[in-house]
């Protein structure tokens, strides 16, 4: 993913907000440049389930297993590869349970995947947006081995395409996770055992691993004044909260550079008697996503932003405005940073100006 490499600096589970409209909020600028603003402390407590992290080698050259653990329980999986072969290929998940005597019980609950895309931004927003709509639990036993993209033999994709995927699972027993390149042709039923883990990519930021938490809650320090004069503007999915983890492959420590996979969970509180705009920007550059917004009296599933596919490329000050809250309610927005999205962002308050330029 480009987004790490160009700055500096990053729930869905049962308790997941359910939509209640799509937003139709569009892209605004504030005139000028982005206005002073007090930046606001927050809390932030880590938590959720087991994350499955695929990402490396991002640009894949050849086939073989990109990544695999072992894992039991909840567990989400994030995983984003480019075919960068001369030829068709096919992405697999393989589900192989570990004690096929004692058949497993897996729930696969709310999945996004991607279609195969040469517009990366694409294929991340457009996983994103299923994950965050869709929730169409499904259960199965699984004794043997089952591939998860097609319930067959994977998903074709052409060279220089990508495909993007964020997939919730629960399993009762031990079940061995394995995402993996073949050629078009290949039965993953045998390839599993055969094809080799290739080397994650070279350098320090290799995106792949096996992390113990898929949620960071964080909860904004003090009350936003609807009734005053400032701007507050919170930064997050910067690198003072990736999380740690290992990769299962090598055994190495390794960092998520991005939180991708990682569902962040923002409250807030306002006072006052009037009403505050909240607004979602773009600061690291291109992004192309989807959040939900809970102003404490309705949930709106948004788009980031809503009539194209990406924001902020050449212009930091680029916001979508989430909507306004009354002052003396609680808020909510909850995101994760897409697949070929740029990261930090930032959440802005602002009092509602009496006209939007």
């Amino acid at each position: 993913m480009n987004l790490v490499k160009k700055i500096v600096g990053i729930v869905i589970g049962t308790s997941l907000l359910l939509p209640a409209a799509i937003s139709l909020a569009d892209d605004h600028k504030w005139e000028g440049k982005t206005p002073k603003y007090t930046e606001a402390k927050v809390t932030t407590v880590a938590g959720g389930s087991t994350l499955l992290f695929s990402d490396s080698p991002e640009m894949v050259k050849e086939c073989g297993v990109l990544y695999r653990d072992t894992v039991e329980g909840k567990v989400r999986l994030f995983f984003h590869h480019v075919n960068n072969t001369r030829a068709t290929q096919k992405l697999a998940i393989v589900l192989q349970n570990k004690y096929p005597l004692h058949p497993a019980i897996v729930t696969v609950g709310r999945q996004g995947v991607s279609r195969p895309n040469s517009g990366w931004l694409k294929a991340g927003k457009e996983a994103q947006l299923k994950y965050f709509e869709e929730a169409k639990p499904r259960t199965f036993k699984l004794r043997g081995k089952k591939e998860l993209l097609t319930g067959v033999n994977g998903l074709n994709f052409e060279p220089m395409d990508l495909i993007s995927g964020i997939v919730d699972f629960d399993f009762t027993n031990p079940v061995i996770v394995s995402v993996m390149m073949l050629p078009e042709n290949t039965d993953f039923y045998d390839a599993v055992d055969v094809y080799p883990v290739l080397p994650p990519d070279p350098g320090e930021n290799a995106l792949r691993g096996t992390f113990p938490t898929d949620r960071l809650n964080i909860t904004m320090q003090g009350e936003f004044n609807t009734s005053g004069k400032d701007i507050w503007g919170v930064k997050l999915a910067d690198n003072d909260s990736y999380i740690h983890g290992i990769d299962a492959t090598t055994g190495k420590k390794v960092v998520n550079f991005g939180n991708y996979g990682v569902i962040y969970d923002f409250s807030f509180k306002t006072k006052g008697r009037k009403a505050a705009q909240v607004r979602f920007n773009a600061y690291g550059g291109s992004y192309g996503g989807a959040c939900y917004f809970d102003n404490g009296d309705k949930n709106s599933f948004i788009h980031l932003p809503r009539h194209v596919t990406g924001f902020g490329k050449s212009d930091h000050n680029a916001t979508v405005i989430l909507g306004n809250i009354q002052g003396g309610k609680d808020g909510k927005v909850v995101f994760s940073p897409p697949g070929s999205s740029n990261l930090p962002i930032r959440i802005f308050f602002e009092p509602v100006p009496k006209k939007i330029e």
